[in-house]
């Protein structure tokens, strides 16, 4: 049986199907496509959960994803609301070659990773840094049992160099 992670076919289907802010580039240029298309529209509902804006947002919707497809537009962050390990994510699943978007599985696990973060916004700074959370706070994606005491901090990872201003 294959996870749906595991998929790497390529298939001919409708080109420009759903909605242009979130289609991957290869849809709009009607190119055969497969799973890692909905990694690349993942990337641009994780970018507005975050950043609490559509992605290309004042932005005509097809304009948008014409430039997504012929110049590797992508979203700009507005600053530190985005955790860097969030953006690093982001920014693989929108990658421009599909084949170097993440699997599914690998997102999970990755996900998973953060789900014992706390976010602390710093006000007056405008600074936001993750740092461990308590086991009560932590949620369980994909498993029944409680997270392991002896898991240490993840590291995070320094900016988002695939993000164009």
């Amino acid at each position: 049986m294959k996870y749906l992670g595991e998929m790497s076919e390529a298939y001919v289907l409708t080109g420009e199907t759903g909605s242009y802010r979130y289609m991957a580039p290869e849809v709009f240029r009607h190119e055969t496509y497969n799973i890692k298309a909905d990694c690349y529209a993942m990337a641009m509902i994780m970018y507005q959960m975050f950043e609490g804006k559509q992605p290309f947002h004042g932005m005509d919707p097809i304009k948008a994803a014409m430039m997504a497809a012929s110049a590797g537009l992508r979203p700009v962050y507005s600053g530190s609301i985005t955790p860097e390990p969030m953006k690093t994510l982001i920014c693989d699943l929108w990658h421009p070659n599909p084949s170097k978007r993440p699997h599914f599985m690998e997102v999970l696990t990755r996900l998973q990773e953060f789900n014992t973060f706390e976010f602390e916004g710093k006000a007056k700074t405008g600074e936001l840094s993750l740092k461990g959370g308590d086991a009560n706070r932590s949620s369980s994606i994909g498993k029944a049992s409680p997270q392991s005491p002896e898991k240490s901090e993840p590291q995070t990872p320094k900016g988002c160099a695939c993000v164009i201003s």
